[in-house]
């Protein structure tokens, strides 16, 4: 039980922050490539890379449906599985979730075999 001093924040609250916060990045388009599995982002050239630095990184809708438009086109042309357009951190294309982190580096428990350094 809380004390009268003590401010309790309720889950919402919480969830609508790390909205809030995400909503100030931006969007990458990101898949699996269906020939190998390796994880993929679209350029800014339109084709497909798998470095995430050099990602096309949006922040208008219209943006965002230009993305999501690549997904589908690639998705369709068998060229990618696990399409998504995921945040991104403010002003760089790092991703904003763990996960996505994750991917972009590589594996947690074999740094030999990581894409990049850690952020």
């Amino acid at each position: 039980m809380a004390d009268e001093n003590t401010q309790v924040i309720e889950p919402s609250e919480i969830s609508a922050h790390r909205r809030s916060n995400k909503a100030a990045g931006g969007k990458i388009a990101t898949g699996n490539r269906l020939r190998d599995g390796v994880v993929i982002y679209l350029a800014a050239n339109g084709e497909w890379t798998t470095d995430v630095d050099q990602a096309r990184r949006e922040t208008t809708a219209d943006g965002e449906a230009a993305l999501k438009g690549a997904l589908d086109a690639a998705f369709k042309a068998n060229y990618l599985i696990d399409a998504a357009v995921i945040d991104t951190v403010p002003s760089d294309t790092k991703p904003a979730r763990l996960r996505e982190q994750i991917r972009a580096v590589g594996p947690t428990v074999r740094p030999d075999l990581a894409r990049r350094a850690n952020w």
